[in-house]
């Protein structure tokens, strides 16, 4: 999506996602009803704070809303994307460096002289 590479039901710390977006640190959750009720709700409250520790996002949506309205869903998804591309510009999508090397490096593994054998 948009050049992104997802991850389909990746383990994250202790917890497995629906899916993983690593170049943007973005877990994807589809959510059932099974998550409705409040003992899910809770553990999902958890899993997201523990995913905001590390610094990853979270997008949730109705797995009804998907099915029924994946124009919408994939709408969500692609304005956070570009969201994050405008609030990151030194996100490696953007490199802010250089992807060669402008002078030879101080050490190298090329000898001057070929070693004497014997």
């Amino acid at each position: 999506m948009m050049g992104y590479d997802f991850d389909r039901q990746r383990p994250i710390l202790n917890f497995i996602v629906d899916f993983y977006c690593k170049d943007l640190r973005l877990v994807i959750e589809v959510d059932g009803i099974t998550h409705l009720n409040e003992s899910a709700y809770s553990k999902d409250l958890i899993r997201d704070d523990a995913m905001k520790e590390y610094d990853i996002a979270i997008i949730r949506l109705d797995a009804l809303k998907v099915v029924n309205q994946t124009a919408e869903s994939v709408k969500i998804i692609e304005n956070w994307i570009v969201d994050f591309e405008l609030t990151h510009p030194t996100h490696p999508t953007y490199p802010t460096y250089p992807t060669y090397p402008t002078h030879p490096p101080r050490h190298s593994l090329a000898r001057a002289t070929p070693p004497r054998r014997g």
